[in-house]
């Protein structure tokens, strides 16, 4: 009786297999529309990571001798601005405290495994990085790179401003260099009184007709300053709401209270019509403000009735960047995350791409790239600001996430810049891309910009032809 009841279920059994496996042909098609129309899970990679940081120096001896005099301190120098061009990361070290030895330098955009935590380039040299000498570099807190290639460096003048004797021999400027050859293109010199002795350039995106935007978190003079740099003029712009609130936040289990002027910008895109927006925040702020970039084209222009407020971001920022579609990307302190918003849309509905506590204590800077890359610097700066760094744990770290959007300076998909000027070198080129180690997001990169057809069509296609055969084998 078990054996003519087990031959029995067996053909049972299989006509039921059928019937399964042809509903799971026939379903598998519309399963893959649904898994092409659901987001793709994006990486944030760790490129570099360094508990502490050194320089390439030119010899061995240059290094001791920076050490035993204190001119190299490496637990005073912190990781901050980051920005990408071609195949190197240019990277910024402010001089808060003493024994920095060069405040703006460079790194491969690559990361082999043997140059995990590789040492720092001074850019575009060591004499540039000379301490008092005031056509050098003294203190840069964030660059810009336009599409030409031109960085743009707004330099405080003063060093060691955390240390309570600080150094302000040398004037505020701005030079605009050439990335590929080192060369100082042109060096705007602010005219006296136009910042205040306390002045603090934090932050720097590129517009039109070679204008930059340039914040100053100044403690007795906030603004953004607005630079010409061809015709080497600069002038500022002041309102209310460039001034800080005092508020704390909490990062890495540390309570820091935060009392900072207006700090980081973002420029949106060239638009179909309309004007650009110059996007702001203080420090110390949960308030996302605007202005119409061109009422900033003169000196003089009242703009208190022009700023838009969008509303209250999930915490203050340090770091935000713009891509070309219009999105803005905000690093939240207190969440150790990254947000990206279409600013079109309430800011309300600005969505975490990546949440991470470790990684992400204290995100310093973004930056959108040429080659549709987001950058992101974390330092941990609660700790630096406390004094109690620890240097045998990482503390700084450069990520990166593919978005699929490039930069705001970019005008369309031909990498057309926005501007040029007679001073310009060649365009981008695109940067290089290396394995390593990952941690997943929340959310995901935005449409690709370029045309064809969809992928949810394209695969209905050829599913469709690649289960034909199994159809007829099922039946």
């Amino acid at each position: 009786m078990r054996t003519q009841s087990t031959r029995v279920a067996v053909p049972s059994a299989r006509r039921s297999l059928r019937r399964t496996m042809r509903c799971l042909v026939l379903l598998l098609p519309f399963l893959c529309v649904a898994a092409a129309q659901r987001p793709e899970l994006n990486e944030f990679k760790e490129v570099y990571m360094w508990n502490q940081f050194d320089f390439k120096w030119p010899d061995e001896s240059a290094r001791l001798r920076a050490l035993s005099d204190a001119r190299f301190q490496p637990v005073n120098c912190a990781l901050s601005g980051i920005r990408a061009w071609r195949d190197r990361l240019y990277v910024t070290v402010p001089r808060l405290l003493p024994g920095v030895p060069a405040t703006l330098a460079s790194l491969p955009a690559a990361a082999p495994p043997a140059a995990y935590s590789p040492p720092l380039d001074p850019f575009p040299s060591w004499d540039m990085q000379a301490v008092g000498n005031c056509t050098a570099l003294q203190y840069v807190q964030s660059v810009e790179i336009d599409a030409a290639g031109r960085m743009w460096v707004p330099d405080s003048g003063r060093v060691n401003t955390q240390s309570g004797n600080a150094d302000a021999r040398c004037p505020p400027k701005l030079l605009v260099i050439d990335v590929e050859s080192g060369r100082v293109q042109r060096t705007v010199q602010f005219e006296p009184g136009l910042l205040a002795p306390d002045s603090l350039l934090a932050d720097v995106v590129v517009g039109d007709d070679d204008v930059a935007y340039v914040s100053d978190a100044s403690p007795s003079d906030p603004g953004i300053v607005v630079v010409s740099a061809r015709d080497s003029r600069a002038w500022k712009v002041r309102d209310r709401t460039m001034r800080a609130d005092s508020t704390f936040v909490q990062v890495g289990q540390r309570r820091t209270e935060l009392r900072h002027n207006v700090f980081a910008l973002a420029l949106s895109p060239r638009p179909r019509a309309g004007p650009r927006r110059l996007f702001y925040s203080p420090l110390s702020s949960y308030d996302l403000f605007s202005l119409p970039a061109d009422a900033l084209a003169a000196p003089g222009v009242a703009v208190s009735a022009l700023v838009r407020n969008h509303g209250r971001m999930q915490s203050p920022v340090q770091a935000a960047a713009a891509d070309w579609h219009g999105n803005l990307y905000l690093g939240y302190l207190q969440q150790d995350a990254v947000a990206r918003w279409d600013s079109s849309q309430p800011l309300a509905q600005a969505r975490l791409l990546t949440q991470d506590p470790e990684r992400l204590q204290w995100i310093s800077s973004l930056a959108v790239d040429a080659d549709r890359n987001l950058w992101v610097v974390s330092n941990r700066l609660q700790n630096f600001m406390a004094g109690t760094v620890n240097q045998q744990t990482p503390n700084y770290r450069v990520i990166r996430a593919f978005v699929d959007a490039k930069s705001y300076l970019y005008s369309d998909d031909a990498w057309t810049p926005q501007q040029g000027s007679a001073f310009t070198v060649p365009g981008a080129a695109a940067t290089t891309r290396s394995s390593t180690s990952s941690f997943v997001t929340t959310t995901t990169v935005p449409p690709h910009a370029d045309g064809g057809a969809s992928a949810p069509a394209v695969t209905v296609l050829l599913y469709s032809l690649l289960l034909l055969p199994m159809l007829v084998v099922l039946a």
